[in-house]
């Protein structure tokens, strides 16, 4: 489940687990499905092409959308929090909140044209991609300072 944000992580870096006997084919993913978390905070995104077979693990769902809407449009709807809450509000006193496919079933959508689609997914593919990119920048700066006040506190020589 912490492999899935606004973006699923690249395939090197997934995390892998075992399995036993020969899994349900219908837990591959395809690009362009949607990977939701079905435990705590509701997290939607799209799987590229990189992760085409990765094998589906547990407490996430995947939604193959078979409408006109995109991808990164209906993923976008899921994170909302208000779609959240939605989700939720049947499990909201339990330790961890969940739900199920009849919850994302039992959601409706307004029908908008093809074009307002096209462009709201494209907002968001495009919003995703800066938002990583700039975590990503801040990630690498953080690592940056914490290799600073280690060299400058570390007694203790290092190989």
């Amino acid at each position: 489940m912490r492999d899935v944000g606004t973006r699923i992580i690249a395939r090197a870096h997934l995390e892998t687990v075992p399995v036993g006997g020969e899994p349900d084919p219908r837990r591959r993913i395809q690009a362009g499905d949607i990977v939701v978390t079905s435990r705590g905070r509701v997290r939607a995104a799209v799987a590229y092409e990189e992760h085409a077979g990765v094998l589906l693990g547990p407490n996430l769902m995947m939604i193959r959308p078979q409408s006109d809407y995109p991808s990164a449009l209906l993923a976008a709807f899921l994170r909302h929090p208000a779609v959240e809450a939605r989700l939720l509000q049947d499990t909201m006193t339990a330790g961890t909140p969940g739900f199920s496919m009849e919850n994302l079933r039992s959601l409706e959508l307004k029908d908008i044209t093809a074009e307002q689609a096209d462009r709201l997914a494209e907002l968001m593919d495009e919003t995703d991609t800066y938002v990583w990119e700039v975590q990503a920048g801040a990630n690498r700066l953080t690592a940056a300072a914490i290799e600073t006040v280690f060299t400058n506190l570390n007694v203790e020589p290092t190989a």
